[in-house]
């Protein structure tokens, strides 16, 4: 008898997810449902789809390491694991009747890939430095206490090394800020004519994506830290090397009545 193949750590930990969702559906199968069952099926669920979803971009960075970093970007993300807990359908009785199983996708972490395949990282400086200038430029726009805020901003000291001029008061300021940090990531294009170019519409799409409404302090706006701000500058690096276009969605669309006719 041939011998088995020996598994990935990916396939193990794929293994130990359908493990605990199968566990999982079997506890909610009981009459009456077994509760300490299911929440210890559910917390080993949470943690075989961290691991899978660790192993999967670990992977992913494997197989591009050797390739030019325009290559990950348009791959842009990876798969992972998840689920989803089905409610019953009678409204009298709510309750969790099955939990699904469910494909996501995740946008790679470009640093930890640059750290993976030992590219030149010092672009994630710049891109802090740039944040901060973002945090102010938000600040001066709601009439925020600036200075406090400048004062007290954490940069690390490497980062405060990094002289990138002003705070910006204009769209073509932010431009020329997005184009330092993206031409740091992105290598020279062949052909210059089709040169990574930031535009207006990358700084709208920054600006939209930038702040959100604080969950703890009233009047107040809620700006992106750096890690989330570098997944900003990899939705316009993508754009860039791609060509893409923006949208927008969550708005109520209509019913195209013609074309049904």
């Amino acid at each position: 008898m041939a011998q088995e193949a020996k598994k990935t750590p990916l396939e193990i930990a794929k293994d130990s997810y359908e493990k605990a969702l199968k566990a999982a559906n079997d506890a909610l199968g009981k009459n009456p449902v077994d509760l300490v069952a299911y929440n210890a099926a559910m917390g080993d669920l949470d943690k075989a789809e961290k691991e899978y979803a660790k192993l999967a971009a670990t992977a992913m960075y494997a197989e591009y390491a050797g390739k030019p970093i325009v290559e990950i970007i348009k791959a842009y993300s990876y798969e992972t694991l998840g689920h989803r807990e089905k409610p019953s359908d009678d409204k009298s009785n709510p309750r969790i009747i099955a939990v699904d199983p469910i494909t996501k996708k995740r946008q790679i972490d470009l640093l930890a890939f640059c750290n993976h395949a030992k590219l030149d990282t010092h672009w994630e400086l710049t891109a802090s430095a740039v944040n901060q200038l973002m945090c102010l430029r938000a600040a001066t726009e709601l009439g925020a206490d600036v200075a406090k805020i400048a004062k007290s901003y954490f940069l690390r000291d490497k980062v405060k090394e990094i002289k990138l001029g002003k705070t910006p008061t204009s769209k073509n300021q932010v431009c020329k800020l997005l184009q330092t940090v993206i031409d740091e990531i992105l290598p020279p294009a062949e052909n210059a004519d089709a040169s990574y170019k930031v535009n207006s519409h990358d700084v709208a799409y920054l600006d939209d994506l930038y702040g959100k409404k604080s969950n703890k302090n009233m009047l107040t706006v809620r700006v992106s830290n750096d890690a989330f701000f570098r997944r900003i500058l990899v939705d316009i690096c993508y754009r860039l090397v791609t060509g893409s276009k923006y949208g927008v969605d969550g708005y109520k669309g209509y019913k195209d009545e013609t074309a049904s006719n």
